[in-house]
């Protein structure tokens, strides 16, 4: 947005998931905050107004309005083997790209 991500925030209901949220983490190797309240996506939508507008200068006055409840760190080792997977994942769905095509036109003709 205007910056490097330096931690990601857990909000929705996999946010209730220690595991999810560590799995966070690891998968993209930055802290993993979960707020104060864990539903607040209309807390988003309406800083991104503000910042749309110009009403604020950046998204660091979020630090200030959510606070936070837990904190997961990556570690290093679940970081090291994710980063092996990643390159197996994106192989994978380059190659089954025609096969999703071809459900969902099957889905989409189901409709009919």
């Amino acid at each position: 947005m205007d910056g490097p991500v330096t931690s990601i925030k857990a909000m929705g209901g996999f946010a209730r998931s220690e595991l999810w949220r560590q799995m966070l983490a690891d998968i993209f190797d930055e802290d993993v905050i979960v707020p104060e309240s864990y539903e607040s996506s209309s807390l988003g939508a309406c800083i991104l107004g503000l910042y749309a507008l110009g009403k604020i200068e950046s998204f660091n006055v979020v630090e200030d309005l959510i606070g936070e409840t837990h904190k997961h760190e990556p570690i290093v080792a679940n970081v090291n083997e994710y980063q092996k997977l990643i390159q197996i994942f994106i192989s994978l769905s380059r190659t089954l790209e025609t096969e999703y095509k071809k459900i969902a036109t099957y889905q989409a003709n189901l409709k009919n």
